[in-house]
């Protein structure tokens, strides 16, 4: 059994074990049927950590981690444009219930927002509505390396690294004016500016609604340390910080320069637009 399968397999486990003892921890979710407080939403982008992030979170005995449920459920919809906001409260309110520890958090990427049929702000309102008191934003301040991530592990099929795995330079091509991601076609400049006006659209609505947020980088907060963004978050949730351990580590720690084959052309087409600092990251 391979580390994927084993992680998969455990948590499994732990939803059959939540299933069964549910009647014995009834007295506040149950009757309540909501968490009214400590509930986490960490967003992000993908590719940028957040997988690190979100298992060292989820080894704290106090915070019951429940992953990418809204990936999850758009995944098992073949009509997801038409899943309404008020289907995703109902999914979120049966997710939480019954979660006893202290805190109970989940994460969403920005590719849902693109298939489902409400706005950004409705979202945050909608989770405001029902508890939830933190909001984790992270980001890969080099989104040029965030999506060529992403299209470099569809390619070869590798989305994870385990400590005990080597690193080994595998090279790909990345077609700027076609790029197949989440089963959509778009293209590498639009792909650049819509990350750039998604993360400026959330922290302009979490300065307006005065949301309490903590704000995570790559760059400055996992790529050499992970441990960085867990103790900023441990901080922000007032929990005192255990001793996780690293079961990840990153997939592709080489330039574009020498894993990109199309390097140049890349380089091309982003030398006249403000993304252009992304090449030499």
């Amino acid at each position: 059994m391979n580390k994927q399968t084993y992680y998969s397999v455990k948590r499994y486990i732990k939803e059959i074990f939540r299933i069964l003892t549910f009647p014995i921890k009834i007295p506040y979710t149950f009757f309540t049927n909501k968490r009214k407080r400590n509930n986490i939403c960490l967003i992000h982008m993908g590719r940028c950590g957040s997988t690190v992030l979100a298992d060292m979170l989820a080894q704290h005995n106090k915070v019951y981690w429940d992953g990418k449920k809204i990936t999850r459920l758009i995944s098992d919809r073949s009509d997801a444009g038409k899943i309404s906001l008020k289907s995703i409260e109902k999914y979120l309110s049966y997710r939480m219930k019954g979660r006893y520890k202290k805190f109970y958090g989940f994460e969403c990427e920005l590719d849902n927002f693109r298939k489902l049929d409400f706005s950004m702000d409705d979202f945050i309102q909608m989770l405001a509505s029902l508890g939830y008191d933190r909001f984790i934003l992270l980001e890969r301040k080099n989104h040029l390396k965030a999506i060529t991530s992403r299209v470099k592990a569809i390619q070869t099929g590798k989305w994870h690294i385990y400590p005990d795995q080597k690193v080994k330079l595998e090279t790909f091509k990345i077609d700027t004016g076609d790029i197949y991601l989440d089963g959509r076609n778009t293209n590498l400049l639009d792909e650049l500016q819509y990350f750039n006006s998604f993360y400026q659209e959330i922290r302009h609505l979490f300065i307006e609604r005065g949301i309490s947020n903590l704000q995570l980088s790559y760059e400055e907060d996992i790529s050499q340390n992970p441990m960085l963004a867990y103790q900023k978050t441990m901080n922000y949730l007032d929990l005192t910080a255990g001793t996780p351990k690293l079961r990840f580590k990153p997939t592709n720690a080489f330039p574009l320069r020498d894993s990109l084959e199309n390097y140049k052309d890349v380089q091309s087409q982003l030398m006249e637009h403000p993304f252009k600092w992304m090449l030499d990251q």
